[in-house]
């Protein structure tokens, strides 16, 4: 379960990078702090969203 998790979260998040990095290429940006930090959140926005599908998962089970 580990290991599909982890495919499908760097599916995502590759899949993020990417189009963040094509949509930098095609419209020229430079390589400001800002475009770096866009680049890194867009692999990282998924840990959220699995913190918080765990986090409701427990209360749920615990709620009953």
């Amino acid at each position: 379960m580990t290991t599909l998790a982890t495919i499908v979260y760097l599916t995502v998040a590759t899949a993020f990078f990417g189009m963040t990095l094509a949509e930098g290429v095609t419209r020229r940006l430079p390589w400001s702090f800002d475009r770096i930090m866009g680049l890194l959140l867009s692999c990282l926005w998924p840990l959220i969203l699995i913190a918080i599908a765990v986090s409701s998962h427990r209360d749920r089970r615990n709620a009953g």
